[in-house]
């Protein structure tokens, strides 16, 4: 992989108006560089007898009122316009950054002072503390330049305190605090590479922002000395001939709006390349609902079997040929393939597979909660009671999250409101699905977190989810996804972030409210102890596909794909306390680098030749299905005994 910055000018290249306008600033920063060689004449040369000429072969772009070639002018205002834009960012960036780390990091005193005299400055005018510190030093341009940059540095600075006071936050944060770290060197190395990409970005901004200033300072008459080449200087001495000489108006002003317009289209494709705001990356705005793509199958007949099965029998959630695509900087790529299954009444479907199998955004995709883009739904369908979810609108997808089919997310705390009580959070659910006044509402709440087991359910009620405990937030949550009585409950991992003890009382809840509540659960997990104990059925994931399905039972007794086998040969057993702990060699690919084939096969100890010649389809095998052409020689060495050679063992 190259390395980020590379991959950074990647991005930006790709971003056609973001190459418009560095290419503009790179022409600009030539002109500058290269002003004595290109420019045809000494801007300051004056030719008697051809004052205010129009374009000619020898000026192409005129002269002025007093005869200096404008051409020439031009390209030598191009030292001031970089001069300038160096300079104000340089003194802003130089002011602005240090207040702002040490004011976000320190906190206390410190921040309150800065912050307090950074509003101070933001109240004058831009152009009005450019003049003051102008007119103190006998209007001396320098000091107008630093008046612009003073009146640049609270927004700068704000921007960096609000990076820092995220950034000081994270756990490495205080890893580097615990080992002696000097605070001089966690703000240089741990917290400003974290908030260089909306620096950059302001930075780029403010570029253009500086140029259009210098000119209002020219027009006031605080700009560089008078008769230098400067565009604010021009398009000053070319107010005095306006209703004359228009053009000579017309050209500077057209630089310096040329200029603003490419440092802020170079800002807009750097705040995109660094994933501030990736939906305008793709040309589009992104939203919270995975759509289909165009020309993907839309699935709006149901086949014979399904139309005619009856009520009772037919699947309560119906996913066919499921296949979802995100667009990356190297382009359109699956990450969840072909993906087929059923999901019965009143069942507990297991979905297991490392990280980075494609679990948790097929469970996102079921519920169209990935942004789109990049995302986006190649084909397949989402039946829900025979109804296609991904033909439904985002206002009718919103009326189905919830009341229908509700989710658990693995962290509680990311997923709950920090700044809501747990009972107006619970309340304001009921009240979005059922036409309930606010009381009846809060009511709901009390019941749902009495029934899920939190004790003084009323009072808990008015408390913020820091108040509770890990196992007490994940309860809280199970009782606001159950408070509208959904049918279908997709848990994303939730136990995962628990200990044993508190794993066991959610798993045993949920146990007690799927029966309660009749529900039908897809739970998403990589532990197949808990699998075992809580799901009838399992589908197992590998790199965006399913690669088994099979019923609870067939699948730890007789497993028909070697992946399915290497992870319960992973698990750990007490009866196998003297023997090493097997585990799989290398790791899940990424959705770039996905193998041709089996996609299993450069980590499977059954692979052979064949295993990469083409794709594998999903083939029955007994009572389960399996994505494996070698199926019959698992079958045949797992017979042998745990001392065989397969893939449990040491060889192939």
């Amino acid at each position: 992989m190259p390395p980020k910055r590379v991959r950074l000018f990647r991005r930006v290249l790709r971003d056609k108006f973001a190459v418009t306008g560095m290419l503009i600033l790179l022409l600009i920063a030539f002109l500058a560089a290269f002003a004595s060689w290109l420019a045809p004449y000494d801007p300051e040369l004056l030719f008697v007898g051809e004052r205010a000429e129009g374009l000619s072969g020898d000026h192409w772009l005129g002269t002025d009122h007093l005869g200096r070639d404008v051409a020439s002018r031009l390209i030598f205002g191009a030292q001031v316009a970089v001069r300038v834009a160096l300079q104000v960012v340089g003194i802003t960036l130089a002011i602005a950054v240090p207040i702002g780390l040490f004011s976000g990091f320190i906190g206390g005193r410190l921040d309150v002072v800065a912050m307090r005299t950074m509003d101070a400055i933001h109240s004058v005018p831009t152009l009005m503390l450019a003049l003051v510190f102008a007119a103190s030093f006998n209007l001396s341009f320098n000091w107008g330049l630093f008046g612009i940059s003073l009146a640049f540095v609270p927004t700068m600075s704000r921007l960096v305190r609000a990076q820092t006071l995220a950034v000081r936050e994270e756990t490495f944060i205080e890893a580097s605090v615990s080992i002696g770290t000097p605070m001089r060197r966690i703000l240089i190395k741990r917290v400003l590479p974290n908030a260089a990409s909306p620096i950059i970005v302001q930075s780029s901004i403010y570029v253009g922002g500086a140029i259009l200033l210098e000119a209002s300072l020219s027009i006031l008459g605080i700009g560089v000395p008078p008769g230098s080449a400067a565009w604010g200087s021009m398009l000053e001495e070319a107010f005095q001939s306006i209703y004359t000489d228009t053009a000579n108006v017309v050209i500077p002003g057209a630089a310096i709006a040329i200029a603003v317009l490419a440092a802020n289209l170079l800002g807009d494709g750097l705040r995109d390349a660094l994933g501030l705001d990736a939906g305008h990356r793709y040309g589009a705005r992104t939203r919270m609902g995975l759509t289909l793509a165009p020309g993907g199958e839309r699935g709006r007949e149901t086949d014979a079997t399904q139309a005619t099965a009856p009520a009772d029998t037919a699947p309560l959630l119906d996913v066919r040929g499921l296949t979802v695509e995100v667009r990356t900087e190297h382009g359109l790529f699956p990450v969840v393939e072909d993906v087929s299954f059923e999901l019965r009444h009143g069942e507990v479907l297991g979905l297991v597979g490392e990280s980075g199998s494609g679990k948790t955004v097929t469970s996102l995709s079921l519920m169209r909660l990935l942004p789109s883009p990049p995302f986006r739904v190649a084909s397949g369908r989402v039946l829900f009671e025979g109804d296609d979810l991904l033909q439904r609108s985002i206002h009718q997808m919103r009326a189905i999250r919830g009341r229908d089919i509700a989710m658990i997310f693995q962290d509680p705390m990311a997923a709950l409101n920090p700044s809501m009580q747990m009972g107006h959070q619970i309340a304001e659910a009921v009240r979005l699905h059922r036409n309930v006044r606010r009381a009846a509402a809060q009511k709901r709440a009390v019941e749902m977190l009495d029934r899920v087991g939190i004790p003084d359910a009323r009072a808990r009620a008015r408390s913020f989810p820091h108040e509770f405990s890990g196992g007490m937030r994940q309860r809280a949550m199970i009782a606001m996804a159950l408070s509208c009585s959904p049918k279908v409950l997709i848990a994303d991992e939730p136990t995962t972030a628990l200990d044993v003890t508190i794993q066991a009382q959610i798993l045993e809840l949920l146990a007690e409210l799927r029966e309660e509540f009749g529900l039908s659960i897809i739970f998403v997990t990589h532990d197949l102890g808990v699998v075992a104990d809580f799901c009838d059925r399992v589908l197992v994931m590998y790199a965006g596909q399913i690669v088994e399905q099979a019923e609870i039972h067939r699948l730890f007794e007789h497993p028909s794909h070697p992946y399915s086998d290497a992870l319960l040969a992973a698990m750990p057993r007490l009866t196998d306390r003297d023997k090493e702990l097997v585990t799989i060699p290398g790791s899940v690919p990424t959705i770039e680098s996905f193998p041709s084939g089996c996609r299993f096969h450069p980590r499977c100890r059954l692979a052979v030749e064949e295993c990469a010649a083409g794709a594998v389809s999903l083939v029955e095998v007994g009572d389960s299905v399996s994505r494996c052409i070698r199926t019959d020689e698992l079958i045949r060495v797992r017979a042998a005994g745990p001392d065989s050679q397969g893939i449990t063992a040491d060889g192939p």
